[in-house]
């Protein structure tokens, strides 16, 4: 594929995949599979970390999620950090960790929750102990530090705003394409304030 020569970038084929439907012939996927010198498959399940496809239990599509800033957070020795450091590790690491997920998809409350007690539990621990007690309430630790909290983001409402941030391009620029495509698709070109899902 001489597409990317001019820039020097490189097709790494061993990680592509040609999605193709259920409904085409054989003969033509694997032609398709000489000419492009990349194998098929018939779905996608990540892209970019993200989940293409969310099945029925989205708790268990999210585990993923979980269990990467759990690991994350687990590979720091908390013990060793001050609060300082454990604020500055939750705020770099685990909140920018899952950015990319929810500015695409709704995240169950479950997982938010999770996610927020993953935070609370690094911050609040001490010496490595599970037992902790929570000194001041999650409302307030999640609140700006004009208003006397510590400027952590609460999940949901990350979620929310990286949403809201969708809902922004859809309103203010209507000749993007995919706004156009869903634009067409879902609201017979009317205002997304018509919109009923």
């Amino acid at each position: 594929m001489e597409v990317f020569e001019a820039s020097g970038l490189k097709i790494n084929l061993d990680k592509s995949k040609v999605v193709v439907s259920k409904k085409v012939d054989r003969m033509q996927v694997e032609k398709l599979e000489g000419i492009l010198g990349i194998h098929h498959s018939t779905q996608i399940k990540k892209y970019l970390g993200t989940l293409m496809i969310i099945g029925s239990s989205k708790i268990t599509d999210f585990h993923g999620v979980v269990d990467k800033i759990n690991v994350r957070l687990a590979s720091w020795k908390g013990k060793l950090l001050n609060k300082a450091g454990k604020l500055c590790l939750i705020k770099s690491t685990v909140s920018a960790m899952h950015v990319y997920i929810m500015h695409s998809l709704w995240l169950p409350s479950a997982v938010c929750n999770k996610v927020n007690h993953a935070c609370r539990s690094l911050l609040w621990s001490n010496n490595g102990s599970s037992r902790f007690w929570f000194h001041v309430g999650w409302e307030v630790v999640t609140q700006s530090k004009d208003y006397g909290g510590l400027g952590l983001r609460e999940t949901r409402t990350m979620n929310v705003a990286l949403l809201g941030k969708l809902l922004w391009d859809f309103v203010e620029n209507p000749t993007k394409p995919w706004v156009c495509l869903l634009s067409q698709k879902y609201l017979n070109d009317q205002s997304i304030l018509c919109a009923t899902k």
